[in-house]
This record gives C-alpha cells, structure tokens and sequence, in this order.
C-alpha cells in the first residue's frame, strides 16, 4: 500500500527541515528533502570590508560557529596573501579540533541517542549510584517529554545498557562545556572565537592557557575512551542492520585539513563512483534545479517545481557525500577500518557506519590536539599582521571542515569591498535537493529505507536523516 509521510519540521537537528517520503510495502520508493528557510548571509556579506567575513560568517550557525571563522580566515589569507605563521596555525587547528570533538557528542547524544535508547528505564532503576538516582528523581518530578515521549519504534530496552548511556546523555552537556571554556582560551570567546583573524590568534598564549587547555583534553579524552567510544560501539551492535540502511551513491568529498605540522589528518580527494581522483574546484559547480533561486542564484520563492532553498552543490555532476565517513574512507583510515572489522560491518555508505566514523575521528583528532600542544613554541609570534587599509582586489577560497562535512569559503574582493561572498557547506552537499537528473545525497539514502512503525513521525527515517548531522541553517545561508 502506498502512503507519503511527511515530516514537518524534523525535530533534533539545527534549522527548520522537511522530509517527505513516499512509501510502498513499508518502505521508501522517494524522498524529497526541504530547507525551510531563506538567510541571505552571502548576500549581505557584499559590499562589507572583506575581514568583516571573519566575523559575521561565524553567525551563519549557532552550532558549528568557530568553523565557519576558521574557513573565512583561510580564504581571507589567500586574498590578502597573508598566511598565518606556524604557531598560529597549531592554536587555530587547537580550536578546531576540539570544536569538531564535542560537536560530535551533541550529535550522538543530545540528537541521535533518543532514537536509539530507550530513556524510559531509568525510572527502572534500583540501585545504589547516586548520580543516577537523583537523574531518577528528577525525571519523576520533572516529567520532561524529551525522557518520557517517544516514537513508536525499537529501542535498546536492557535497563543497565539503557541506564548506561542515559546517564552518558547528561555527561556529555558537561564535557562539551568543558570544551567550550578550552576553546574560548584560545580564541578569547566561545562561541565566536574573535581572536581568530586572517594571519593567526591574536590571544596572548601563556603556559597558564595551555596548561588549562590540556586539562580540558584530559576530561574530554577520559569521556571518549570511557563512555562515548563504548556507547557507539553498544549502538550499532544493538542494530547492525543500520549498516545497510541509508546507504547513498558511495561517492565521497573530503578536504586536506590539520596540516599544521606537515601532513595533514585528513587527506584531499574525491572518490565518483568507485574511483579516487585529486579534488579541484574547477569541477565543483552548484546546480538550482529544484532550488528557489533564479538562474543568477537571486532568491525566487514562487519558482515553478522548486522544493528547497538549499542550492545543489554536484562534482563533475554528480551527487557526493560529506562528512566523517567520507573523509575516513578518503583516507583509508586504519583506526576506523579496525573498529569496522570488529563490528564485522561493511566500509560503506550506511546510517551506522557514520556513527562509527566519529567515534573514530574523535580519538584521531585527541591525539592530534596533544601533538599540537607539544608543538607549540612560546617566543615565536601567532599572528603575521594584515594591512587591513589596503584596498585589496583579488579572490581568496577557503577549504576546511566542520563536524558534519567539508566546507568552502570563497570570497571575491574590489577595492577593498567584497563583491561575491560564496559558502558550500556540508549541509548544502548532503542535503541538497534533486538536481542534474539525481537526488541529493540524503534523498537517495532515504530510499529503500524500511518503515515499520508509527507512518506518522518514522523513526527509521529520523535515524537516516539524523546520522548525517543535519545543519540546515548553514544551508540556507
């Protein structure tokens, strides 16, 4: 029997997101992906001094700020000619990393574990910690919907499993404020690092500051190993069958990214159908098919056949995933491949192998911070200074990441005033509409997903959605 089930908005993501999906014999046959919003970022960028971009770029997300700071500076670096010297790359990767480390625990646990874990057991609960008792009581008193309200589904019920990661849920609010305070001591302000400008920090680095941020690592790294490591790994053995759902074309995009200290963490590359090829911008192209924006990408809200206003972005055309797993599959990653082999999953596109792939970035990326650390050399500068009275003319792009995917930076400068701001986001790659005869990423992923629960508010479709880290307000920028 055919039914569509139309979400609206989806809950636990960033932005205002809708999904339609049309099924048969409970399951999807399409799926159209909605953003729901118009912000204009880029176009009121135009006309601003170019390092203005350094600050209000930051404000295109309440999540993934610090980010879009860094991949401004670094196209405003290539415009200016300006590179940061080498301490201030290392205190600039310091942020974004341990940015992209606790951006991955409010994905899984605030975003993603709800649909998972049943929250319901802690009232279940009979034993003697303290910490999960008052968790207990403030749950019964409290009665907040979030623990008490779920969607029809299958949940991981066993009470200590459940009881487990529960208790992990609110931990994890904890040590991603921890990071906070390790971010702001670098780049004086979390969120909005304002230190962060084109050609280094301007924060004056004491061994007080660093002392503080490796405490920080010490806490977040303790979390990783102890509780969000094994609550993934508890996870996808719970439902292994996530790892041949929400399966997308196998194309990937992944950005050379933390090369402060020479070879980069992640390596660049593009891999099209089954093939690996260098990345070049010159055959990244955006396509407004099924986007409301006119042919010279002018908003056009009564557009005939439009569904979104996230822009198409295509490689050679062609739809191509971002994020974690992307740019771990890129790099053929051993850490991740070894943590596949041990759940005896697939090193593909699928709904859990994109839970696994942050785990496993996570523990790549706390190793790397410590060698950042280690790295760093008190008495040489962390700024090169910029000549921010010249009338600068030329193009600068910016290729970086946040948590959820590769992201680009272009800026486009006359006479020292921006004439073309441009932002492709991971977002705006993953969930793209259809365009060039092919769903966007998060569309295909949707089809062939099996619904067998609530055609209301489908929670097999929630998970798929949800495993991308949607950010839909940095899509509709």
């Amino acid at each position: 029997m055919s039914k569509t089930i139309a979400i609206e908005p989806l809950t636990r993501i960033e932005g205002h997101l809708k999904v339609e999906t049309h099924t048969d014999n409970q399951r999807v046959t399409d799926a159209f992906i909605s953003g729901q919003m118009y912000r204009g970022f880029e176009k009121f960028l135009e006309n601003r001094h170019p390092v203005d971009a350094a600050r209000i770029a930051q404000r295109v997300c309440g999540v993934c700020h610090e980010v879009h700071g860094v991949a401004s500076v670094i196209a405003l670096e290539d415009l200016y000619n300006n590179p940061s010297p080498r301490n201030g790359h290392i205190l600039r990767d310091m942020i974004l990393g341990l940015h992209l480390i606790t951006d991955h625990f409010l994905h899984f646990y605030t975003l993603c574990v709800p649909d998972f874990v049943d929250f319901t057991q802690i009232l279940n609960y009979n034993g003697g910690d303290t910490e999960i008792l008052a968790l207990k009581n403030w749950v019964a008193k409290t009665k907040p919907q979030f623990v008490l309200k779920r969607n029809a589904g299958n949940y991981i019920t066993h009470t200590s499993t459940a009881l487990g990661i529960v208790a992990n849920y609110f931990q994890a609010l904890k040590i991603r404020s921890m990071g906070a305070s390790g971010m702001a001591i670098i780049g004086a302000k979390a969120p909005f690092s304002h230190a962060v400008l084109p050609g280094g920090i301007t924060t004056d680095i004491t061994p007080d500051k660093l002392m503080y941020y490796h405490n920080v690592l010490e806490k977040v790294k303790h979390f990783t190993v102890n509780c969000y490591i094994p609550d993934v790994m508890a996870v996808a053995k719970h439902f292994k069958e996530y790892f041949n759902i929400g399966v997308s074309y196998g194309n990937f995009y992944s950005n050379k990214t933390f090369s402060a200290l020479g070879k980069p963490i992640f390596e660049s590359g593009i891999i099209l159908n089954g093939n690996r090829e260098p990345f070049s911008m010159a055959n990244v192209k955006e396509y407004l098919d099924t986007s409301f924006y006119d042919g010279s990408g002018n908003p056009n809200p009564k557009k005939k056949d439009a569904y979104s206003w996230t822009k198409s972005p295509r490689y050679k055309g062609e739809p191509v995933e971002v994020g974690p797993l992307a740019r771990l599959i890129i790099g053929n990653n051993g850490y991740f491949n070894g943590m596949m082999k041990k759940l005896g999953a697939p090193v593909k596109s699928s709904t859990m192998a994109r839970h696994v792939a942050r785990a496993a970035e996570t523990r790549i990326l706390l190793d790397h911070m410590y060698n950042l650390l280690d790295s760093y050399r008190f008495g040489e500068p962390t700024i090169r200074q910029v000549d921010f009275a010249k009338k600068v003319t030329g193009k600068g792009i910016g290729l970086s990441l946040a948590a959820r995917g590769d992201l680009i930076h272009q800026i486009e400068a006359v006479n020292g005033k921006i004439t073309r701001y441009n932002m492709i986001v991971p977002s705006t790659w993953n969930f793209g509409p259809a365009a060039n005869g092919k769903r966007g990423v998060v569309e295909q992923s949707l089809v062939g997903t099996p619904v067998a629960y609530s055609s209301e508010n489908s929670i097999e479709v929630g998970r798929v959605i949800r495993s991308y880290d949607p950010c839909t307000a940095c899509s509709v920028h």
